[in-house]
């Protein structure tokens, strides 16, 4: 199982605009909501949402 670096992602998240950020989130089905109006909550909804489906898969897998 591959392990993410959720800081190096987290860093990535940071460097692009609220535009990229909205479109990375549609992309992967992530409603941002309230957390789309600021730069890190934004970022923070995204990689919190990739962690958690990430334990989802390592859970299913068994």
């Amino acid at each position: 199982m591959e392990q993410r670096d959720y800081g190096a992602m987290r860093a990535e998240l940071m460097r692009m605009t609220m535009r990229e950020l909205r479109d990375v989130a549609r992309a992967e089905g992530i409603c941002l909501g309230y957390a789309g109006s600021r730069k890190a909550s934004a970022v923070d909804e995204i990689v919190g949402q990739r962690r958690h489906r990430d334990r989802a898969e390592v859970d299913s897998d068994g």
